[in-house]
């Protein structure tokens, strides 16, 4: 199985829907390819996200809009002549049905807004990280203090050169870094740590003319400091203090020595 296989039958594998057989291959892919891995690691962080979302119940009011036009659309469908509908009218009151419902079981199990933002996809492959690979796996793509051993291992890898600095004389040590797939674009993740907490960094292209200053902000119980420069979007993820991790923000944007 390649990396392209992966990713059509991921959601398939985490929803348990695989035949036996294409279940053990990606199995075994996830095993060798890092890439691959931290991608479902990803996508089952945010399912656990999404579960723990508080979920509101619609009002009675809204209930007995949704009832009173549901029958209201099979009185017209019982009282029409011919008694057979014909085809396009089936599927129009099918349709308003069907709008109908999804309307309903939307409100009854809404979860809260999500910000609009990347923080979700940040906090996904922060969790993602924390997690402790299985025995014979690895959740870095290379695992270095070394700034000069992490960074020209993103050479060919992806389309730029992510800032990797050496951060260990304020107490924040590289740790090591990989590749990560996200809708499609590759991206690099650098993850360093500071008295025994990890911190994890995001990279990815962004619009060329898209500034964004450092915004800080705190969800599911991390703090998030996301900006962007010079065509690059970056999103650092840690459960310190949110201040803390500002100061970290500001030496990686500071100019390299």
């Amino acid at each position: 199985m390649n990396c392209t296989h992966a990713a059509k039958v991921l959601d398939a594998y985490l929803d348990g829907e695989l035949d036996a057989a294409t279940d053990a291959q990606l199995a075994g892919h996830l095993r060798s390819c890092p890439e691959c891995a931290s991608v479902h690691d990803a996508h089952r962080a945010l399912r656990a996200a999404f579960a723990d979302l508080q979920r509101h119940r619609a009002s009675d009011a809204l209930r007995r809009s949704v009832t009173r036009e549901l029958a209201a659309l099979e009185r017209a469908a019982l009282s029409a002549r011919p008694r057979i509908l014909s085809w396009s009218q089936a599927a129009v009151l099918a349709g308003a049905a069907a709008s109908l419902a999804f309307a309903s079981a939307s409100w009854l199990a809404r979860p809260q807004p999500l910000p609009s933002d990347d923080r979700q996809v940040a906090i996904a492959r922060h969790v993602a990280a924390l997690e402790a690979p299985a025995e014979g796996e690895t959740r870095l793509g290379i695992a270095s203090s070394d700034r000069h051993v992490v960074k020209p291992w993103f050479a060919g890898k992806i389309d730029f050169a992510p800032p990797v600095r050496d951060l260990s004389e304020h107490g924040y040590v590289l740790v090591g870094g990989r590749t990560d797939a996200r809708l499609g674009q590759l991206g690099a993740v650098l993850v360093y740590r500071i008295r025994g907490h990890q911190i994890t960094l995001s990279v990815t292209r962004v619009a060329a003319a898209r500034e964004q200053v450092p915004t800080a902000s705190t969800l599911h119980g991390f703090a998030v400091v996301s900006w962007a420069s010079a065509g690059l979007g970056f999103a650092t993820v840690s459960d310190i203090e949110p201040r803390e991790l500002q100061q970290f923000a500001e030496l990686i944007r500071a100019p390299a020595r």
